[in-house]
């Protein structure tokens, strides 16, 4: 069976987790033996029906055994084994990478709704926000064996900055907008903006720093709807962006490179 990236969290979960039964069994914890099987079950119908259930299944499926590698290293940590208290933390670290990844890998390639534009991205931006990638990660693996605190509070500590690095690593991989015949759709890794082609008023370039959903700062400006609103995107090929819009909006003119209004109404 030919393996695809999306396998590789199912293969990680099941080989890490078969010999965690054994280990809780032998330990008498069955509880923790049961949930362990319980996860390897579901890892293995995951795998095997990869290609039937949806990206929302499979997001399931990564954050339960990133929750559950987390419980394994705050166990294996009280019962002073060596070594297997970071390995499991970093397993949960990985584990919820893999579902935000593979959300950011499902909107980019998901249905055939229109013409994706992904964004442009500055290097410096996207080498900050990789780095702050690797601080919450290292710190959920931290915080889970490190520091004061219960196990639970650890384990939620550790699951909410590995989290937020997910979602950064998401909206890394998953910005883009997706223009169809009457519908623009403004992705930024779990956000989405829908707008009416026909309410657009007008497109024009700026360079800003603001938060908006755009990974550069050579954006464009939408103004649209009613009462006027405004929104900041950064198409990857703003020439193609703006020539894809004027082919749906009829409304619209073009009075420079990257830059449309209003038709003057008689």
């Amino acid at each position: 069976m030919k393996m695809s990236r999306k396998d590789w969290p199912y293969l990680l979960a099941i080989l890490a987790l078969a010999p965690s039964v054994i280990v809780a069994l032998e330990d008498g914890n069955r509880f923790m033996a049961a949930a362990v099987a319980g996860m390897v079950a579901i890892n293995l119908a995951a795998w095997r029906f990869e290609s039937r259930h949806p990206a929302r299944a499979r997001l399931v499926v990564h954050l339960a055994n990133a929750a559950l590698a987390f419980l394994l290293a705050r166990d294996y940590q009280m019962q002073g084994r060596r070594g297997l208290p970071w390995a499991w933390a970093a397993a949960g670290v990985v584990f919820l990478l893999a579902a935000m990844v593979g959300q950011g890998e499902g909107s980019m390639t998901s249905g055939n709704r229109g013409r994706a534009f992904p964004s442009k991205t500055d290097a410096w931006l996207s080498l900050t926000l990789r780095l702050a990638t690797l601080l919450l990660g290292g710190g959920a693996v931290a915080i889970v064996l490190l520091g004061g605190g219960t196990s639970g509070s650890r384990v939620v500590l550790a699951l909410l900055m590995a989290a937020a690095a997910g979602v950064i690593l998401w909206s890394l991989r998953g910005t883009r907008y997706v223009l169809e015949d009457d519908r623009l759709t403004i992705e930024a890794g779990p956000l989405r903006w829908r707008l009416a082609v026909a309410g657009i008023r007008e497109i024009r370039p700026c360079r800003s720093l603001i938060s908006a959903p755009a990974l550069s700062s050579d954006r464009l400006v939408l103004a649209y709807g009613d009462p006027l609103r405004r929104i900041q995107i950064s198409p990857q090929s703003g020439a193609e962006f703006i020539t894809a819009i004027l082919g749906r909006a009829q409304h619209l003119q073009r009075v420079g490179a990257l830059e449309l209004v209003s038709r003057a109404r008689d």
